[in-house]
C-alpha cells in the first residue's frame, strides 16, 4: 500500500507544524528562563514506570502463553 500525494502533503505540513511549536516553546522556555531539565526528568521518570510495568506484563503473558501451550500438548497426548 503506498502513501497518496496528499498524504506526503499533510505529513510534510504536519511536520513543519510540530517543528514551529516546538521552536516556539523552546523560544518561550528560554525567554522565561524556565528550568526544562526538572519536567524532563519527571516525564523520563514515567516513562521508565510504564516501560518496567509493560516489561513485566509481557513476561507474565509470554508465561502464560508458554504454560497454556504446555497444557495443549498434554491435552492433545492423552487423547
Amino acid at each position: 500500500m503506498a502513501l497518496s500525494r496528499a498524504d506526503i502533503k499533510g505529513a510534510t505540513q504536519g511536520l513543519v507544524t510540530l517543528y514551529t511549536v516546538l521552536f516556539s516553546l523552546t523560544l518561550l522556555g528560554n525567554f522565561l528562563q524556565v528550568d526544562a531539565y526538572r519536567y524532563i526528568s519527571q516525564v523520563a521518570l514515567y516513562n521508565a514506570y510504564i516501560l518496567a510495568f509493560s516489561a513485566l506484563a509481557l513476561i507474565f503473558s509470554l508465561f502464560t502463553l508458554v504454560l497454556s501451550f504446555m497444557v495443549y500438548q498434554i491435552k492433545g497426548v492423552s487423547r
